[in-house]
């Protein structure tokens, strides 16, 4: 949509919710800080009240998400800042969620996490690179000797 009062265009709810807030504190004269998302998510579990509260929207939500923040482009009003954005709760408390395509380190029911089929080696590679630093992922058994080492490549 593009904003009558702006014109600037805007694809998605996010991008239109960090440009308001960008507009509100300039109202107060603040210009020099960078918005940062401390709470972002889609459920995939509701009541029967919720319909689109699916697994299938829960993923679309979260790699589309992180595809855009992987993408650099800021929003329409600052295209040259690129906030972070906090993914809360990305897996419920039962585990349900993801299940055996993306789960969190589980050592205690040796779960894994694994790569869905058909992400492009980009986006993955910088999710690695996420969760291997910041993420504080175990990695433990990708390392050389170990039982998950081979095939040695991105995806595996």
């Amino acid at each position: 949509m593009v904003d009558p009062n702006t014109l600037l265009h805007y694809t998605n709810v996010l991008d239109a919710v960090i440009d308001a807030v960008y507009f509100s504190i300039k109202n107060h004269n603040i210009t020099d800080v960078v918005v940062h998302v401390t709470e972002s998510r889609w459920p995939s579990k509701g009541y029967s009240k919720e319909p689109y509260a699916t697994i299938d929207n829960a993923v679309t939500y979260h790699s589309n998400l992180i595809k855009h923040v992987f993408d650099c482009n800021g929003t329409p009003l600052h295209p040259e800042y690129t906030s972070s954005i906090y993914i809360y709760e990305l897996f419920n408390e039962n585990l349900d969620i993801h299940r055996g395509t993306f789960l969190a380190n589980d050592t205690t029911n040796q779960m894994y996490c694994v790569a869905m089929d058909g992400v492009d080696s980009r986006t993955l590679q910088a999710a690695l690179d996420w969760a291997l630093g910041l993420g504080r992922a175990n990695c433990s058994e990708i390392q050389s000797g170990k039982d998950c080492q081979q095939p040695n490549n991105v995806k595996n």
